[in-house]
């Protein structure tokens, strides 16, 4: 990153120094920033003899003095000129400050996930203070990962299941989106996203024995089992969610307690149900099934 500072002209810390000033001033960042005349084309030199070019050029060319090779490219915005020589190690630093500006975006995340289940905020510290690097990297996933672990075993302790459920799912969808977010997620990763639905199942069975599905409409067997009851006892054992085959991977379809209605009512509802579940399968759709509900 200091070879691309110096490419800019701009020694380390020049940047900011303008910007404290600015505010020091009173004046607030945006406005200081909206208020900046734009700059001239300053004049640059040649990277094989230092001739300096005004204007300096905006396409590939030869020096006018020394004849050599000029490749022009762009940085945050400003020209940078460079000889052959120097091509290879200037990509190579464009690559290295991409990969470190993913690196960091992938510590925060593991960061951000770890500190909502109770990480050790010290830790926590230490690993946003250290150097980006994949090492850093691996060391905030695996900080996470545990301190998931401890949450869990701390909240079925507890017999808090929401909690259980919220924080699987969070752990399921974290390491899915890792993955390259897959059509079909892997085996491991839906287990934890099952076992999260599940523990939803357990922390409604004070509220009532049996729970609706309430359908994110991702794929025709969420749109089909929308508003559907079942008996909490049954789908702890049958793993319906996450739905087989559902293009989001993950669906986003969900457990709610079922309202409690007479029986007749019930059996005209699921009957009701059945009837708009055939036709959806029959005639392609969506738009059959909202039109009969």
């Amino acid at each position: 990153m200091n070879l691309l500072r110096r490419l800019l002209g701009s020694p380390d810390g020049e940047d900011d120094l303008a910007t404290a000033r600015s505010v020091a001033d009173g004046h607030p960042l945006s406005e200081a920033v909206r208020l900046a005349p734009e700059p001239p084309p300053a004049a640059l030199p040649c990277p094989s003899c230092a001739v300096l070019l005004s204007p300096p050029p905006v396409g590939d060319r030869r020096c006018p003095r020394c004849r050599q090779p000029i490749i022009v490219r762009r940085l945050e915005g400003r020209t940078v000129l460079l000889n052959e020589a120097a091509v290879e190690v200037f990509k190579a630093e464009r690559r290295r400050a991409a990969e470190e500006r993913v690196q960091s975006a992938a510590r925060q995340r593991w960061l951000r996930l770890a500190h909502k289940v109770n990480a050790s905020p010290n830790r926590c510290a230490k690993l946003a203070a250290a150097p980006v690097s994949s090492d850093a990297v691996a060391a905030s996933r695996a900080l996470y990962l545990a301190a998931v672990e401890r949450a869990v075993k701390a909240a079925r302790h507890d017999g808090r299941w929401g909690d259980i459920g919220r924080i699987r799912r969070e752990q399921a969808r974290a390491l899915y989106e890792e993955a390259g977010a897959p059509v079909s997620p892997p085996d491991d990763i839906a287990g934890l996203h099952r076992d999260g639905m599940v523990a939803v199942l357990r922390s409604l069975q004070p509220l009532a024995r049996e729970v609706e599905l309430v359908s994110a409409k991702c794929c025709p067997t969420c749109r089909n089992e929308d508003g559907q009851t079942f008996r909490i006892a049954d789908e702890v054992r049958l793993h319906r969610l996450p739905h087989a085959g559902c293009p989001l991977g993950l669906c986003g379809c969900d457990w709610w307690p079922a309202m409690a209605e007479p029986k007749r009512a019930r059996a005209r509802r699921r009957a009701r149900i059945s009837r708009v579940a055939g036709s959806s399968s029959a005639d392609a759709g969506p738009d059959s099934w909202a039109a009969a509900s």
